[in-house]
């Protein structure tokens, strides 16, 4: 259980931070550092060993959604809806 002086302080940072518009921000930056670590795990471990467990003839398939996927979502960011 937190002491009330800590608690206190706390809250007057978390309301300075909102009040000052930064509380929008550090959750954007937050989930942008988690996708890029999702990104990294994704080409770093998942990649591989999907390739790895397919077969010889299938291997291109495999690369060729995840490229497919990636034109998409930049598609998306650039036409207007």
């Amino acid at each position: 259980m937190m002491r009330r002086g800590i608690k206190i302080r706390f809250e007057i940072t978390v309301f300075a931070i909102q009040s000052l518009g930064g509380g929008t921000a550090i959750v954007g930056w937050s989930l942008g550092f988690a996708a890029v670590i999702m990104t990294y795990v994704t080409i770093d471990e998942l990649i591989p060993v999907a390739h790895e467990y397919c077969t010889t003839n299938y291997k291109h398939i495999v690369s060729s959604g995840l490229i497919g996927m990636v034109f998409v979502q930049m598609l998306s960011l650039i036409l207007p809806v």
